[in-house]
């Protein structure tokens, strides 16, 4: 159950890697200087470029952005979408025991079915919980009971190198949510599962600290493709928030959102769902406010038209075209 969703995240995780290569498109710095044109408009003068703009005349937030963010936050946002992947890849469902003693486990003992059991009950002989062992050493399973019924609430299902907390829907019987630990009993992950569909529509991660976030991701109880995701890396050269959002149809990305370690807005991508094609980006200022755009054509992904904004994010300072 754990790993039903790998080969949507492996899909997934590819997609991410082509999209987020950077744009490599060079500029030829042996044209002619720029054609310039001026529109008048109610609010402020619009400077039009034709060919080949300068370096010195780019948006200064622009042009830092452009040589930074491009290569450190679509590298790091690829490593991060790795680790997400070496993460569930390294989700085991083995039937290795750890060393948790049954024999120290309260309740009647008997056996049944090449199984050691032991069974809690309350004074009216309800049944509380329920020890389960292969070897009569080691807790395979430990079930709990919806007060005077047989029906499980939760089962914790331990092995070697981690232990496994599962909860059941009264109505289906089925599994609603699972919280997975490791040896430290420290939380690795958490998964939210449809009652109906037994697809997964919430999952998390976590750092081996057990409480710092690694990622979160929303997925369609139906079709089981993935909504939206977020990636979090703190570390002191990290890209701290990477959003992605997915068509529903397909699962594949329609556009992707980074934020800077104080949560602001830096960066936000555009594809066309069908083709993973980028479509534009638009580059945000310490202020929240639209500092540039670039527009790229939806076939080919050559870099049509960049736009660069005044202070206040909606006033256009001037626009090249190429």
């Amino acid at each position: 159950m754990i790993s039903a969703n790998l080969t949507g995240f492996n899909y997934y995780n590819k997609q991410l890697q082509k999209m987020t290569q950077t744009n490599n498109t060079t500029q030829n710095t042996s044209e002619p200087n720029p054609k310039i044109s001026y529109t008048e408009t109610p609010n402020n003068k619009i400077i039009t470029f034709k060919g080949f703009l300068p370096e010195k005349n780019l948006h200064p937030d622009f042009f830092k952005k452009s040589n930074s963010v491009d290569k450190n936050l679509n590298q790091k946002s690829t490593e991060i979408v790795n680790k997400f992947t070496k993460k569930l890849l390294e989700l085991k469902t083995n039937s290795d025991l750890n060393t948790t003693d049954f024999n120290k486990a309260p309740g009647i003992s008997f056996y049944l079915n090449n199984e050691n059991i032991k069974v809690l009950m309350d004074k009216n002989k309800n049944l509380i919980k329920s020890y389960h062992s292969k070897d009569g050493k080691n807790i395979d399973i430990i079930k709990e009971y919806i007060t005077g019924t047989e029906q499980i609430k939760t089962a914790t299902f331990f092995y070697k190198d981690s232990k496994l907390v599962t909860e059941i829907d009264k109505n289906t019987g089925n599994i609603i949510r699972t919280e997975k630990y490791r040896l430290d009993n420290k939380l690795q992950e958490i998964q939210e599962l449809d009652p109906h569909t037994q697809k997964v529509i919430q999952e998390i991660s976590f750092e081996s600290d057990g409480t710092t976030l690694s990622s979160k991701a929303k997925f369609d109880s139906k079709t089981g493709n993935i909504l939206e995701a977020t990636y979090y890396d703190f570390s002191p050269e990290g890209d701290r928030m990477v959003t992605t959002i997915h068509d529903p149809a397909t699962g594949r990305i329609k556009k992707t959102i980074n934020y800077t370690i104080d949560g602001m807005l830096d960066k936000t991508t555009d594809y066309e769902p069908q083709t993973m094609h980028k479509i534009s980006e638009t580059f945000y200022s310490n202020n929240g406010k639209i500092a540039a755009k670039i527009d790229f054509d939806p076939i080919s992904e050559n870099r049509i038209k960049d736009t660069y904004y005044k202070e206040d994010g909606e006033s256009i300072d001037f626009t090249v075209d190429y």
